[in-house]
C-alpha cells in the first residue's frame, strides 16, 4: 500500500561546529565594518575635506589659504596645495 504523506525536513541538531562557523561570520562581519569604518575617518573623509579646496584652486580662486589640519601624509599634501595657492598668488 502507498501513501500519500508531505515529508517534513527533520530539524537540525544544533553542534559546536554550527556555532563556531555564526562565531567566526560576525567576527569577519565586525573585523570589516571596523575597518572600513577606520578607512573613512582616516583617509575618505579627510580627503573630502580637501577636494574642494583642490577644485577652487583649479578654478582659479586663490583667495582664501587651504587649512592644514594634520601632519601626516594627507598634511603634507595640503601644505603643498597651500604652496601652490601662494605661488599662484606671488605671495611667496
Amino acid at each position: 500500500m502507498v501513501t500519500d504523506r508531505p515529508e517534513r525536513s527533520p530539524a537540525l541538531p544544533r553542534s559546536a561546529e554550527r556555532d563556531e562557523l555564526a562565531l567566526l561570520g560576525v567576527l569577519i562581519a565586525t573585523c570589516t565594518v571596523v575597518i572600513f569604518g577606520w578607512l573613512y575617518v582616516a583617509i575618505i573623509g579627510p580627503l573630502h575635506v580637501l577636494a574642494p579646496d583642490a577644485a577652487r584652486i583649479a578654478g582659479g580662486d586663490t583667495s582664501t589659504p587651504v587649512v592644514v589640519r594634520r601632519h601626516d601624509h594627507l598634511g603634507l599634501v595640503a601644505r603643498d596645495l597651500e604652496r601652490v595657492r601662494r605661488g599662484l598668488t606671488g605671495k611667496d
